[in-house]
């Protein structure tokens, strides 16, 4: 899963400034000549795979944009039951769980991103998680969702109407695991 952050010309504005404090690093500095800016600490840790080429960029540069790939490696993903939640997702969605043995009880949904479930106390604010699959993992994710008895639904605002949605020509559903987060499926990306 590719993440790109959009930032305007500015490099300097306050808005591009948050962005990259938000990632847990300084301020940006210019990369090289004609490309994006990238934090030091990104730079640093790796975590900046590269910048897209202008054939990929969904703003155009006329529209004062500027775009850089980042991977979501990892998330943290409160729950009651670590290991409960864990094999909740991994059954659902169709993928191994091993049990945890440490901190969290991980789930690893692709070559670039684990769930790293954990143990929360008190409440715990819902969540919204959303995965671009194929027809094909949609189809059998949803046979496993109506399987388990879930209510699954439209749209954030209709979790249980048992509809499907068909957003971008695609199709989506949105429902909720046990904890409460809303978790989305989708057959084409938002």
């Amino acid at each position: 899963m590719a993440l790109w952050i959009v930032a305007d010309r500015d490099y300097s504005s306050h808005a591009f400034r948050m962005l990259i404090w938000s990632l847990g690093s300084r301020p940006a500095i210019p990369a090289k000549r004609n490309e994006a800016p990238v934090s030091p600490g990104l730079r640093r840790c790796g975590v900046l795979q590269g910048i897209g080429p202008p054939e990929t960029r969904p703003i155009s540069e006329a529209a004062g944009g500027t775009l850089m790939t980042i991977t979501l490696n990892h998330t943290i993903v409160p729950a009651r039951d670590k290991e409960a939640a864990a094999r909740f997702f991994a059954q659902i969605f169709g993928l191994p769980f091993e049990s945890p043995g440490g901190h969290f009880a991980p789930v690893r949904v692709n070559d670039t991103l684990t769930l790293d479930f954990a143990d929360s106390e008190g409440a715990i604010a819902s969540q919204h998680y959303a995965f671009h699959v194929s027809d094909a993992e949609f189809e059998a994710i949803l046979q496993r969702v109506k399987a388990a008895g879930l209510a699954f639904g439209s749209g954030p605002w209709s979790l249980d109407d048992g509809k499907l949605n068909d957003w971008n020509g695609g199709r989506g559903f949105y429902f909720e695991d046990p904890d409460g987060h809303v978790i989305e499926l989708m057959t084409v990306p938002q």
